[in-house]
């Protein structure tokens, strides 16, 4: 059985405060409770990358920070960086981010083959499609997502939640390049933006929820639209319905993340239709290397009226 990986996802934009805050407290927070006592093993390390691996081999353990930004000259050729995920390095992320680069990537675990991983591995991204966002991501194992990982990770992202104002977040599947399971499906033109690719569909988060998941957070701009946290919990298609800290609602499907399937997904799909955009979902079987899809076959306008 193929170990699919898991995906968190939050999307925020400017009213979370300064952005690169923001991502900062995303990736060190996210270390520390993924890395763990690993922390002081990597703490002392040097900067440069290629300095650290030249003491290291396969199954030592390192951490490496990877910032892209496009091509100054206007090329197609993204510009990286990579440095050691040491305090050094921490230092010079936290000064990149004062000018927000195209997107960072920050891994943690084991060398194998070359590269770190397993313990850690989250992204931050911007669009020019979508300016003054932060898509934030981090994915695992399924097999490491039993109940404990469950609700370990469901409080890490509570608390990136409650801190900010998110016009999207969830967990599910990961179906590549932060797409939500809707987006994956969905007719590529009927949504009134380009494409159903993040890239277009975070900007428009707070006019349209982005999919529905297992966990899935609602802006507050369309949790009145669903008859907010109350309207909610009378349907009965959650087990938690929570409203944030500082805006928006927090729906949980099922308590176990393997219970999540079809029967579960249709009482959800038909609580959040209003607010879902229209469309009707490409039902077709995927390849059995893909993750599985748990939509409802139908329109959710065409529900919803």
């Amino acid at each position: 059985m193929i170990d699919f990986s898991v995906e968190i996802q939050l999307n925020v934009d400017g009213s979370a405060g300064d952005l690169g805050e923001v991502a900062y407290t995303w990736i060190d927070d996210l270390v520390t409770a993924t890395v763990g006592d690993k922390r002081a093993i990597l703490a002392p390390m040097p900067v440069s990358a290629s300095a650290a691996r030249k003491n290291l081999g396969e199954g030592d353990y390192l951490g490496l920070i990877r910032v892209t930004r496009p091509d100054p000259a206007g090329g197609f050729l993204a510009k990286e960086k990579e440095r050691t995920l040491s305090d050094l390095g921490l230092a010079w992320l936290r000064r990149e981010l004062t000018d927000f680069p195209e997107s960072v990537l920050v891994t943690a675990g084991p060398i194998f083959m070359g590269l770190p991983g397993g313990d850690l591995g989250t992204s931050i991204q911007t669009y020019p499609e979508s300016p003054g966002w932060l898509q934030m991501g981090a994915s695992f194992r399924s097999s490491s997502f039993d109940e404990s990982g469950q609700r370990q990770w469901l409080e890490r992202l509570r608390s990136f939640a409650d801190r900010w104002n998110p016009g999207f977040g969830h967990i599910s599947y990961d179906y590549s390049e932060g797409m939500t399971a809707l987006e994956n499906r969905t007719d590529h033109v009927t949504w009134g933006v380009e494409r159903t690719m993040p890239q277009h569909t975070i900007g428009q988060s707070r006019a349209w929820l982005r999919g529905y998941s297992w966990l899935t957070i609602v802006p507050q701009e369309l949790a009145g639209k669903v008859g907010g946290a109350a309207g909610l919990r009378a349907t009965g298609a959650f087990v938690q319905v929570d409203e944030l800290r500082n805006g928006g609602l927090w729906l949980l499907a099922t308590e176990n993340f393997q219970d999540y399937g079809i029967e579960a997904a249709t009482p959800v799909f038909r609580a959040l239709a209003p607010i879902l955009p229209p469309g009707l979902p490409k039902m077709y079987e995927g390849s059995p290397n893909q993750p599985p899809v748990v939509l409802v076959p139908a329109d959710p306008q065409a529900t919803a009226g």
